[in-house]
């Protein structure tokens, strides 16, 4: 009985190891993917061409 119970405690243990490994991975592929996604943005933003606003300012009255 002790050396079943013990065995069942190393498999909770060793799950619980993998589900945490698990967690970890998929929080940092998040961070990953949102900072890639943010790169990506400024540097859209960046290559686009400077556009003066227009000289006509009535959409301002």
């Amino acid at each position: 009985m002790p050396v079943k119970r013990l065995t069942n405690l190393f498999k909770i243990q060793a799950d619980n190891e993998l589900l945490a490994c698990q967690s970890a991975t998929n929080a940092n592929s998040l961070f990953i993917r949102f900072w890639q996604h943010t790169f990506n943005v400024s540097r859209e933003v960046k290559a686009q061409p400077y556009s003066s606003p227009p000289s006509d300012l009535t959409y301002l009255a």
